[in-house]
């Protein structure tokens, strides 16, 4: 395997390459067309790219992946991506081959998380409509969108999740108007934000208020960000937490439909 290594650069990737798994690798196809703090690629068979800390290590093989292949996938994980540290994703056969073959070098790797992927043809109305309403995100939000930024960072086990960096995420999808409020008595309950890219709406940073859950907002609001991304003619998809039937029954609901599965491998973390 001939492998190109790109650091703090968008990698030469034929954008065709990912044209099989278009809905699982959505967010893969989105962040190899910007600057990666690394992409590692073989330009046919595999590749492996961290956007930037906190985020995952995306790993992408085809599904006819060989031993060898994986084998290789292996190394270069090893070696240029610090397996014992950063979370990856990729396909389940992919991980069950890493996860065995990291035990031969007693490296203790787990499944800690499975993730569908979805996408929506059409919305159907939430049943029960929250009160309050989506709006943008503006300028003078900041800090409450940096507020909700960190708290989704922190559940989902996203380190580091410090104040700065989260608030210059925020400043970023504000700038971008790619960040959305649920307001309910003046108070911003809810947030979700969306990215573009070939074709496609992904939305991301779906989080609420650990005390204001359970009240249909972030259904609500992922319903109308759905509905926008629609109405510029773009495909919306998203990925869930596949154990979490709350949230995936909440996605499905409003016209969101499961094209694929993938699931995130991490070194001494028990789920």
């Amino acid at each position: 395997m001939k492998l190109k290594r790109y650091e703090n650069a968008i990698p030469d990737i034929d954008s065709t390459l990912l044209c099989g798994d278009e809905y699982t690798f959505s967010v893969l196809s989105r962040i190899i067309s910007g600057k990666c703090v690394l992409t590692v690629t073989d330009g046919e068979r595999f590749i492996a790219c961290h956007s930037a800390p906190p985020y995952p290590v995306w790993v992408w093989t085809p599904n006819d992946a060989t031993a060898e292949e994986m084998e290789a996938v292996y190394q270069v994980l090893r070696e240029d991506f610090d397996l014992e540290k950063n979370d990856f994703n990729m396909k389940h056969a992919l991980a069950d081959f890493l996860i065995k073959r990291a035990e031969e070098d007693n490296i203790s790797l787990s499944v800690t998380m499975n993730m569908l992927a979805y996408s929506c043809e059409q919305t159907v109305a939430p049943k029960r409509r929250p009160s309050g309403k989506m709006r943008a995100a503006e300028e003078d939000d900041l800090e409450t969108a940096t507020d909700l930024l960190a708290a989704f960072h922190r559940e989902q086990n996203m380190e580091p999740s410090d104040r700065e960096s989260c608030r210059q995420k925020a400043k970023e999808l504000i700038a971008a108007k790619r960040l959305f409020l649920w307001v309910d008595g003046g108070e911003a309950v809810a947030c979700c934000s969306y990215r573009e890219a070939d074709g496609k709406g992904s939305i991301g940073t779906v989080y609420t208020k650990a005390e204001c859950r359970r009240r249909g907002y972030a259904a609500e609001l992922v319903c109308e960000v759905t509905e926008m991304i629609l109405g510029m003619g773009k495909t919306p998809v998203l990925y869930t937490d596949g154990d979490y039937a709350a949230s995936n029954a909440a996605y499905a609901s409003i016209g969101y439909q499961i094209r694929g599965s993938l699931c995130t491998i991490s070194a001494n973390k028990q789920r």
